[in-house]
């Protein structure tokens, strides 16, 4: 009844406190409102349910190493971090020096209220190191899952990342990234960002070390009423450093998108190269898309260029495809879900791509 939903709401207001996130290393004006994001997250303290799967790495690390990935700058910033600093659930995947691993990590929020998880990632010299992790939720109840990953590679290691996110429509998703690239290694990041009302995720990578290299690619899907708040950072510190930041999305019915992308070429980072760029297709009519792309340079011998390409669906393929027995929402759907599998394909992952396939009403048989 009204008394009871009314009880509901007011329980709901006073559990929920707000939290600022993805601020902008050098800000803009602030009458345009996209220095930071805000969002109201809940108070109490939820949990996850976590199944981690190792094929040669092990579980422990120096409180020494901790520290040190701790101390990492992240994408969405010191909220987050101090966030995640309590009550959170800690994974730790450590790989040794020369070898190579394989690992999987499913998270599960299964309460109501944030649940917060915390990863650790070492790669140590030479060692190669895969993760898959994808994030979801219990559709039973609403909550929010905060997810931060640290990763440290050291000399000539190989890191790559594999997220996706598949949480319930009406949940909050706050997935944040902190990395350390030493000398000759590199850190590759591909992301599809598919699940909850509220999406914040965001990636910083210190490229410390020369010839360090950092590629993130991104994939995100906004529908409904969807917030999707972004933060992509690549900060040049080592010589002959290079990043390759990458975006493509979709933004459906009345979703809103703030993508900040910033490439910052530190003093000293002399030769290094820089790329971001972005790809987003506007399939309703009432989106609101912003994207904020900035290039930082203290160092004169250097290379970066960004890029960005809004558009909607194209008349000419609407109009064949209709002609031909196709119904506009049909036709938008099967655009929408072309980009998703684009970016689905370099997971590298069939039993990923299938999670995806039915998470987005598909069968198994596809």
């Amino acid at each position: 009844d009204e008394q009871s939903h009314s009880i509901r709401n007011e329980r709901e207001y006073w559990l929920m406190r707000d939290i600022t996130l993805n601020k902008i290393p050098v800000l803009t004006w602030r009458w345009l409102k996209m220095n930071e994001g805000a969002v109201s997250i809940p108070s109490e303290t939820g949990s996850a349910n976590i199944k981690v799967l190792n094929e040669n790495a092990n579980n422990e690390l120096s409180k020494e190493n901790i520290e040190k990935l701790k101390a990492l700058s992240t994408g969405m910033g010191a909220n987050m971090t101090e966030l995640c600093d309590s009550e959170s659930e800690e994974i730790i995947i450590n790989t040794l020096a020369g070898e190579s691993s394989k690992n999987h990590i499913n998270i599960c929020r299964d309460k109501e209220g944030l649940a917060k998880v915390r990863v650790y990632i070492y790669a140590q010299e030479g060692s190669e190191v895969n993760v898959w992790m994808d994030y979801s939720s219990n559709e039973e109840n609403v909550g929010a899952l905060a997810v931060q990953t640290f990763v440290y590679a050291e000399k000539n290691a190989k890191v790559k990342l594999y997220q996706v996110g598949l949480q319930a429509d009406n949940d909050i998703s706050l997935n944040d990234i902190g990395a350390n690239v030493d000398k000759d290694a590199s850190f590759e990041l591909t992301q599809l960002l598919l699940g909850g009302e509220k999406i914040f995720a965001g990636a910083r990578a210190s490229l410390v070390g020369k010839r360090s290299e950092f590629i993130s690619e991104l994939g995100y899907y906004g529908k409904s009423e969807d917030q999707i708040d972004l933060n992509y950072v690549a900060d040049h510190i080592g010589k002959s450093s290079k990043c390759k930041m990458i975006a493509s999305g979709v933004l459906n019915d009345n979703s809103k998108k703030l993508l900040r992308g910033t490439i910052d070429f530190k003093r000293g980072a002399k030769d290094a190269t820089g790329e971001e760029s972005e790809d987003v297709l506007l399939l309703g009519e009432h989106i609101h898309n912003q994207s904020i792309p900035v290039i930082l340079c203290a160092e004169e011998d250097v290379v970066g260029t960004h890029g960005a390409s809004i558009g909607n669906l194209d008349k000419e393929m609407l109009f064949y495809l209709t002609s031909r027995g196709m119904d506009k929402e049909s036709v938008t759907k099967m655009v929408a879900r072309a980009r998703i599998d684009a970016v689905s394909k370099k997971l590298e992952n069939g039993e990923l791509e299938e999670k995806i396939n039915l998470y987005l009403g598909g069968s198994e048989d596809e």
